[in-house]
């Protein structure tokens, strides 16, 4: 673990919390084209990306995922903890 979590909170009040790990990280990467560093900075800081890395954390942790667009339907906030830039966003 890098020191980061995510909390992912549905629309049914379900919550998980799930560490980003270097494979989490990376695929994040690969598919938003885009380095975590900048991706979070202030800046460049987009709903999108804060979404897709709690849908992929979600799903490396071992839980059965919907595509992303659809997760993002049940999804109410993504908060990621322990960050060197605080985020946080509500849909």
């Amino acid at each position: 673990m890098f020191g980061f979590q995510v909390t992912v909170t549905k629309r049914d009040g379900t919550e998980g919390t799930y560490d980003l790990d270097l494979d989490s990280l990376c695929e994040f990467e690969e598919i938003a084209k885009v380095g975590v560093p900048v991706a979070f900075s202030e800046q460049n800081l987009k709903l999108q990306h804060l979404a897709l890395l709690g849908w992929i954390a979600e799903k490396n942790a071992g839980n059965t995922v919907k595509p992303v667009n659809q997760w993002r339907k049940d999804v109410v906030k993504v908060d990621i903890a322990d960050s060197p830039v605080p985020t946080s966003a509500v849909e």
